[in-house]
């Protein structure tokens, strides 16, 4: 994921550098509000962790930081 659109575009290379073409599943992918709702939907299903793995760098450490600020309340908030 990225904190904003550029920050996803980068993401998504490096994750094709790591993966290739392979369409996988269970990566928070997008821009801070499209892993805001996949978080939500995750939440509102019932669940009550998850966990995160952080791959191979280079790191977005402004999407670090979005991931923090955003994500993570939805579930202190619950």
């Amino acid at each position: 994921m990225g904190a904003d659109t550029d920050g996803a575009a980068r993401g998504e290379a490096l994750r094709k550098l790591h993966f290739g073409n392979n369409t996988r599943t269970g990566f928070l992918r997008g821009a801070l509000q499209q892993a805001v709702d996949v978080v939500a939907d995750y939440r509102d299903a019932g669940c009550e962790r998850f966990i995160i793995g952080l791959r191979q760098g280079p790191y977005d450490w402004e999407a670090l930081y979005a991931f923090a600020e955003k994500i993570l309340r939805l579930f202190a908030t619950k």
